[in-house]
């Protein structure tokens, strides 16, 4: 329950245990008595033991002082029990020893230093536990794995002798030996069904830990008591069960102390422990023998060199006196001692004993009148390679020819041989391939191993090969694969196992291929084998052979698949893939790859499938003449089928002609001439029709467990062909081609009956479709939806009571999900809303509270302690199982919050919420009753609910804007780039913005408090956004903020302040978007200002808006910012007293910086544009000095060399005359275009002369547009004049520059000559002085325009003789025009 949860109960707890533990003075004699006792405490110590061990936080000092009182009573008066008789009955017994057990558990969870008082006591009671107890059965786990599986046969006699005795569980046993998976683990220490055998390893477990915390002198005392009570003990038996739970006790102390980093300093403790365990190494009892080498090398770890050279020493001594004056016994514990030496002290440590210890092993070795001799020294010889490594190398030669002396003898240890040569290759590691000599020594032994009959020896030869595959690569060929597909038939469980693992790593290194009948017999173990492992090894075997194979031939890998999932009765096993291949292949088009083949038309019977559970494996013998033999695969073959076809699918992610038609297409027709006889449909997208056949098989099976795996496919089907576009259909993807199937495949997850994480996951590919299609089946996706929007009103009555809690948040919440990603998508797609409106606007209202309810308890689950959510009563999850929900609710929360934070703007935030108030206006009005219940008959049904008025519509806002920024609390408190997590910034923004945007709701409820939090916590985010999200994040929330409280937040001087400062921080000439924004958000804002604001701040505008136009491009960013400068300057003469000298000092201040940017800035075409606007915008007559500025950049903008920059201060000198013209003769602006151009005619003159008469067309065509804006500005300049004899000769002397660019003789005419004709022509008919300036002209000029204006009326007239072209069919593009009539 946790300790939040025992925390509140802990009194009373206490209070029941004092209850229990209080020992009266007389002591239980009587069997009654002693039943009633062991019983209460044993029952009491369980729930005690619980409490130490899962809540260690509450152990302070106090309780542990408590318990530690509970538990000395008990042991006080279980020391005085009488021991166990025979005349009490089994289960008294019993008791007594549960009782026992449970009490040393306890003492065993507490730090031995909580109970000093009680070492004595205890430790005389676990003593006699010890040696007057059972057998014990932690000895084995002591042991090393591999001295079990090489001496295993020691251990049968010892098993054999155990097994009268533990096989039969006991009365008071709390699970019985049926549960364990195999008979071997009724051995296990942690299993066994024997009370006493646990008391007894309970016991030897406490003695180590009391032994450890004893001074030198007790623990001599100890080690002599049980040397005592070994020599005094007559019965043999009993003496035999004594020693070896002795050793077992020294073994768990030494072990103890190497994991404590302990040791024992310079006492005699360690010499009497080796004088003790010495005696038992060469004993003829294989436990005891294994014991005494094990403790003797852990206490060489423990004390250091000095120890292990004494102990090499004397082993030494024993080895090199004839075999003769040595047992055989002595000998073999002697090998065995050096091996737990090496293993114990390490490689490194032992580095200078191991030309000892190897010369001793060899040695014993050779012995071949003992075999255990040999074999014993074979093993240690093992452990001694294995734990040396490198220093290893230079005695592998000699070992191996020993090895090959061994193997010469008579009755040789393969086994044992082929675990040394194994181990030699792994020490030699890389340096393998380089030792021909070791090499072939050691292929040379492996290979008389391998034609060894019994399976555990040939073994050995297929872990030689995986060494090769590791270390030596380049001695394996593809021959060997043969060889290892050979064992898979093999009887004997542990070759097939090793040979699939071999094979696997085999493919992994070297790529090589298999054929497809061996992965079918790999599909048929899995269906037949009965070992989880090797089912395990198999399937990881085939997804290396799919990860090599599968992208250069998908197609094979399908329609092998296929026929696995969609095996029957009806399916053969003769039917192979080659020949469903070939039956493919003869389909061209893709939605018809496989619908010839027979996986694809056969009828499967799913009350077959339900069979399949029940049955290993079904053959049916088909009664005709081919007499062809059918074979149905198991359920969990075809679930992993399924799972091989989505790791096909993930295995050509990065090849796109298998997700694109037209690509497919192509690779096909580039792969037919090097298959002309084979299938050339291997791309995916050509078996589009048969993966979504088989997810929809999968998906729509009556087998449970095969309905996940469906769905799962269909989502990875989904994301891999969602982009996929149907060549026949523009506009079109080829997954709307299977809307039908896909709704239909998702219908059984999503029934009433449907399992929990089928409706997850079933919600997760629903949405992933609804969101990559582009086109929809209204039909089916209407169906679909209603279905799953069944259980929404009553979503949180919804239970699963066969599951875990967690299973009914996990539907609940995908249920919420899904449809906030589905109401987020229709706000998207107007075509998809117009379907889906129908389904989801009825229930909107009761979504709403839904997620509302959702936001509240995520925020309980992410806030609050656990200890309060039994008293909240939560809907979607249970205090029982919070900590698995909490993802669940991590995962939905931003799809929820934003669907509720788009909801407000939307008038279903407030439908049903008012019921309340209809109702009090019943009571208090005086209308009649029949008018009152017209009134409540108008609203919808779904407003009479009361779960729609649960929570107010302000709360839900506090509640969304405040989890918002709960993921920011640290950033806030701290605002440093440590604590600033880019991607909640970037929620929490979105979610606010979303909030406060313009709505139905009372929104207008909100505090200036409020409003000035949510500004402070801005310009901390501002401060540290480096984003261009967040930036625009930021903007859009502060043009809501305007846009709702705009009126509020301008009379609030600090607040406004403060968001323009927000306003203004992130002004970055990189976001652009930001900055676009921006000027759309100051319109708003300026027209909120007063006058005094506007005055104030209009120059912190135009400063803004200059250095925006100085450093952009954009043409949309120009134009937002030329716009506001627009509104900015009308609106300041609105409202502005008549006094315009600020308007004139601010825009006089302006021009001066615009002008010196531009002097100063190659990027001209904005500023040139706001020089324009302010000009044109000025209310009084410019200063000298600022006009003087002026003609002076015109005039060096007339020298520019660059045509592109001159066109550009043309057009804006233009659109500054043009305004000029256009305003009377006395404003400003008139007077200001009249004094601009008069200073710079002379230059624009200059221009035109200095313009060249011949370039590249390119350039030229530049040159003609200079020139006819020049002209355009000749003409403004004429309609400045007021002087009519100023006009005259101002118009002859515009009409003589003309006239040098007609040239009547080029032919044909050049694009000048024609526009400089057409301005002259229109003189003619605008200018009343126009024939006095022609009549003024010299004679050649008068010929020219003359000539040129006769060729211009008698061109049209020559038209030329053409064929009648060819009656063709002609489109009219242009219907601005109509057609006359005839």
């Amino acid at each position: 329950m946790g300790e939040s949860f025992v925390s509140e109960i802990l009194p009373a707890l206490f209070t029941s245990w004092k209850q229990c533990f209080n020992i009266t003075t007389v002591h239980p004699t009587a069997e009654r008595d002693i039943v009633i006792f062991a019983k209460t405490r044993a029952d009491a110590l369980l729930p005690l033991h619980s409490l130490i061990v899962n809540c260690p936080k509450l152990m302070n000092s106090k309780m542990v002082a408590s318990i530690v009182t509970f538990l000395s009573n008990t042991l006080k008066t279980v020391s005085e029990l009488p021991a166990i008789s025979t005349s009490f009955q089994i289960s008294t017994n019993e008791i007594t020893q549960m009782l026992e057990l449970n009490l040393i558990r306890a003492f065993q969870a507490l730090p031995a230093s909580s109970y000093a008082t009680q070492h004595t006591m205890l430790m005389t009671v676990v003593t006699s536990l010890i040696l007057d107890g059972s057998h014990n059965t932690l000895l084995p786990t002591l042991y090393s794995k591999d001295d079990q599986d090489t001496l295993l046969p020691d251990f049968n006699c010892t098993s054999q002798q155990f097994e009268s005795q533990f096989l039969v569980p006991l009365s008071s046993q709390d699970s019985s030996l049926v549960s364990l998976p195999h008979v071997s683990d009724c051995y296990l220490a942690n299993l066994t069904q024997n009370l006493e055998v646990r008391v007894v390893n309970a016991s030897i477990e406490l003695f180590s830990t009391l032994f450890i915390s004893q001074p030198d002198r007790h623990r001599t005392q100890l080690l002599d008591h049980f040397s005592n009570c070994i020599k005094e003990c007559s019965n043999p038996q009993q003496k035999h069960v004594m020693t070896v739970n002795s050793m077992t006790t020294l073994l768990y102390i030494l072990k103890s102390m190497v994991t404590s980093n302990m040791a024992f300093g310079k006492s005699d403790v360690a010499s009497n422990i080796q004088r003790f365990v010495q005696r038992y190494f060469g004993d003829a009892n294989p436990l005891l023998r294994r014991a005494s080498a094990e403790c003797l090398g852990v206490l060489c770890r423990l004390e250091g060199d000095n120890a292990t050279t004494a102990i090499i020493k004397s082993l030494t001594e024993f080895i090199r006196k004839p075999s003769r004056e040595v047992s055989s016994m002595v000998r073999a514990g002697s090998a065995l001692v050096f091996g737990c030496i090496q293993r114990s002290v390490g490689g490194m440590m032992s580095q200078k004993h191991l030309p000892t210890t190897i010369a001793n092993l060899h040695v014993l070795a050779q012995d071949q009148l003992a075999p255990e001799v040999c074999a014993h020294a074979l093993h240690a010889l093992y452990i001694t390679i294995q734990s040396s490594g490198f220093s290893f190398n230079s005695f592998a030669s000699p070992t191996l020819m020993l090895l090959q002396t061994i193997l010469l003898g008579e009755n040789p240890p393969y086994q044992l041989l082929g675990r040394v040569v194994n181990s030699i290759v792994i020490a030699l590691g890389p340096e393998l391939e380089t030792n021909r000599d070791v090499l072939s020594k050691c292929t040379a032994t492996c290979a008389i191993i391998k034609r060894h009959e019994i399976p555990v020896v040939r073994v050995e030869s297929i872990y030689y090969l995986q060494k090769l595959i590791m270390f030596a690569p380049a001695t394996v060929n593809e021959s060997m694969t043969q060889v290892l597909i050979s064992q898979f038939k093999s009887p004997f469980p542990m070759l097939r196992i090793t040979a699939v693992t071999c094979l696997r790593q085999l493919i992994n290194k070297k790529s090589f291929e298999v054929g497809m009948n061996v992965v079918e017999d790999l599909f048929m173990m899995i269906d037949t084998e009965s070992d989880q492992n090797l089912q395990k090894e198999i399937k990881l075997l085939i997804n290396t052979i799919i990860d090599n194979m599968a992208p250069n031939n998908p197609s094979i890998w399908l329609l092998l698949c296929m026929n696995i999932i969609l095996s029957s009765k009806q399916m053969t096993k003769d039917s192979t893939i080659g020949e469903i291949a070939l039956a493919s292949s003869n389909n061209s088009t893709s939605n018809t790859a496989t619908n010839s083949s027979p996986n694809a038309s056969s009828n499967i019977n799913n009350n077959d499938e339900d069979k399949d559970d029940d049955e290993d494996v079904k053959v049916v013998v088909q009664q005709g003449s081919s007499d062809k033999i059918e074979y149905v695969y198991r359920w969990f073959t075809k679930v992993f089928a399924i799972e091989c076809v989505r790791r096909v699918i993930s295995v050509v992610k990065n090849k796109p002609e298998h997700f694109n038609m037209l690509l497919a297409m192509a690779h096909n027709n580039n792969q037919s001439n090097l298959a002309q006889h084979r299938s050339t449909n291997n791309c995916l997208i050509l078996h589009l029709h048969d993966l979504v056949g088989i997810a929809f098989k999968a998906a729509t099976s009556q087998i449970d467990t095969m309905r996940p795996v469906g769905i799962l496919l269909l989502k990875d089907i989904l994301e891999s062909f969602s982009t996929s576009i149907d060549p026949d259909y523009e506009g079109h993807l080829l997954l709307e081609l299977y809307q039908a199937q896909i709704m239909s495949a998702l219908r059984p997850a999503f029934s009433s009956d449907a399992l929990p994480n089928l409706l997850s996951v079933g919600c997760t590919v629903f949405v992933n479709f609804v969101e990559g299609s582009l086109h929809y089946d209204s039909s089916a996706l209407k169906k679909t939806t209603t279905q799953l929007s069944a259980p929404v009103k009553n979503l949180r009555n919804l239970n699963f009571p066969v599951y875990n809690e967690k299973a009914t948040t996990l539907v609940q919440l995908s249920i919420l999900k899904t449809f906030a990603q589905l109401y987020l998508l229709c706000r998207k797609k107007e075509s998809l809303n117009t379907i889906l409106s129908p389904v989801i606007t009825p229930i909107l209202p009761y979504l709403r509270v839904h997620w509302v309810t959702f936001l509240k308890e995520y925020s309980l689950l992410v806030s609050q302690p656990p200890s309060i959510y039994h008293v909240c009563n939560p809907m979607f999850f249970s205090p029982l199982s919070f900590n698995e929900s909490v993802d669940y609710f991590k995962e939905a929360y931003p799809f929820v919050v934003k669907a509720l934070a788009s909801l407000i703007a939307t008038p279903y935030w407030l439908e049903g919420r008012n019921v309340v108030e209809q109702q009090q206006q019943q009571q208090e009005s005086t209308t009649t009753e029949s008018t009152d219940i017209n009134k409540t008959t108008t609203n919808d049904n779904n407003n009479n609910d009361p779960i729609l008025i649960e929570t107010k519509p302000m709360e839900d806002i506090n509640l969304i804007m405040g989890l918002s920024l709960l993921p920011q609390e640290k950033f806030l408190l701290d605002p440093t780039e440590k604590t600033l997590n880019a991607n909640h910034i970037a929620l929490t923004l979105e979610i606010v913005a979303l909030t406060l945007q313009p709505s139905s709701a009372d929104i207008n409820e909100f505090q200036l408090d409020r409003i000035n939090e949510i500004c402070q916590i801005l310009q901390r985010v501002s401060s540290f956004a480096n984003s261009n999200k967040i930036q625009t994040q930021l903007i859009e929330i502060i043009n809501n903020l305007f846009q709702c409280f705009g009126d509020s937040i301008i009379k609030e001087v600090e607040i406004f302040n403060l968001l323009l400062k927000v306003l203004f921080d992130p002004m970055k000439p990189e976001n652009e978007e930001y900055q676009i924004k921006f000027y759309s958000c100051c319109i708003s804002i300026i027209k909120l200002m007063d006058i005094a604001q506007i005055q104030e701040y209009t120059p912190l505008f135009l400063w803004t808006v200059t250095q925006t136009l100085a450093n952009t491009t954009n043409t949309n960013l120009i134009t937002s910012a030329i716009q506001f400068t627009i509104s900015l300057l009308r609106l300041f003469t609105s409202k502005v007293t008549p006094d315009l000298t600020q308007y004139t000092s601010i825009l006089n201040a302006s021009l001066t910086t615009t002008l010196d940017k531009l002097n100063k800035n190659e990027t001209k075409q904005g500023l040139l544009l706001l020089l324009s606007t302010l000009i044109i915008n000025q209310q009084e007559q410019m200063n000298d000095e600022i006009t003087k500025s002026i003609v002076s950049f015109f005039r060096s903008s007339l020298q520019n060399k660059a045509i592109k920059e001159k066109q550009y201060s043309l057009q804006v000198l233009r659109n500054i005359l043009n305004t000029g013209a256009s305003n009377p003769p006395d404003s400003p602006t008139h007077r200001f275009s009249s004094k601009l151009i008069g200073e710079l005619f002379i230059d624009l003159q200059s221009s035109l002369v200095m313009a060249p008469t011949t370039s590249s067309s390119s350039s030229s065509s530049e040159q003609d547009t200079t020139t006819i804006e020049i002209f355009k500005l000749f003409t403004l300049s004429l309609t400045l004049l007021k002087n009519d004899d100023q006009k005259c000769k101002l118009l002859q002397m515009i009409v003589q520059i003309m006239i040098f660019f007609l040239d009547p003789h080029q032919q044909p005419t050049s694009n000048i000559h024609q526009s400089t004709l057409q301005i002259l022509l229109n003189y003619a008919s605008t200018q009343p002085n126009f024939k006095e300036a022609v009549a003024a002209l010299p004679i050649d000029q008068k010929q020219t325009l003359e000539q040129s204006i006769r060729q211009n009326f008698e061109q049209p007239a020559k038209k030329e003789i053409k064929l009648p072209a060819k009656p063709s069919i002609q489109l009219n593009f242009d219907f601005s025009k109509q057609i006359p009539n005839s």
